[in-house]
């Protein structure tokens, strides 16, 4: 079976977690099941980072936050009141300092991690569809862009690939409404790009190219992201 780019963000987390907590364990004289416990909490954490720092809007986590999901000192919800979270955390490289607080090392990784907390129809609707414009709501950094895609293509992961269809095919009637969308051209283009397969979504694809094909004949504008190299 190929291995797939899921696939390897969820290793790599898993490697991850599993150092965090061979670090802390070392640290508190633990070994066996208390180092897979202690993996399993680093986990859950992470996803917490991954969460609070998708509601920041930024990415990022101001220091309180980083200390309330990563404490450096005991904390009573943390399993068998292992200290250090905070330093295993930096020193294995998963979050490191940025300005006055802290963000994931990989962008890639954090996009996925902070996809998966998504409400990626809540998402669609603020960006898109209820606020149509050249540019979108101003609230939200282009760089954002990111946690959509991985929201979207966790849709289909879940769902099954006609309910990400469905969602593409909203974002193409969208940009004919409006082809000066950009997060409309860049979440549709992005999400196409990095499907594993795109055969279930041929009737996608032919909507678009009808569309890039009538744009043409009535000389507006396409959108550079459905330029010949996509």
């Amino acid at each position: 079976v190929p291995v797939g780019r899921d696939d390897v963000f969820a290793a790599h987390l898993d490697l991850m977690c599993l150092r965090i907590a061979t670090r802390l364990a070392a640290a508190h004289g633990l070994r066996g099941t208390a180092v897979r416990r202690l993996a399993a909490k680093a986990a859950g954490q992470v996803h917490e980072a991954a969460r609070r720092s998708l509601a920041a809007g930024h990415g990022g986590l101001d220091p309180e936050t980083f200390e309330a999901v990563f404490p450096a000192g005991r904390a009573p919800d943390l399993p068998g009141g292992v200290t250090g979270w905070a330093a295993a955390v930096l020193d294995e490289g998963l979050l490191v300092p940025a300005g006055t607080g802290y963000r994931f090392a990989h962008d890639a990784l954090a996009d996925w991690l902070q996809g998966a907390h998504l409400d990626v129809d809540g998402a669609l609707r603020a960006l898109v569809h209820d606020r149509p414009g050249p540019h979108g709501p101003g609230a939200v950094p282009h760089h954002r862009v990111g946690p959509v895609v991985q929201a979207l293509l966790l849709l289909a992961r879940q769902h099954g690939t006609g309910r990400l269809a469905s969602r593409l095919a909203d974002l193409t009637h969208a940009l004919d409404a409006d082809p000066g969308s950009w997060w409309a051209a860049r979440l549709l283009t992005g999400t196409l790009a990095r499907l594993p397969d795109a055969t279930p979504y041929t009737d996608v694809l032919r909507l678009l190219t009808d569309r890039i094909v009538a744009w043409r004949e009535q000389r507006r504008t396409v959108p550079p992201e459905l330029g010949p190299a996509f």
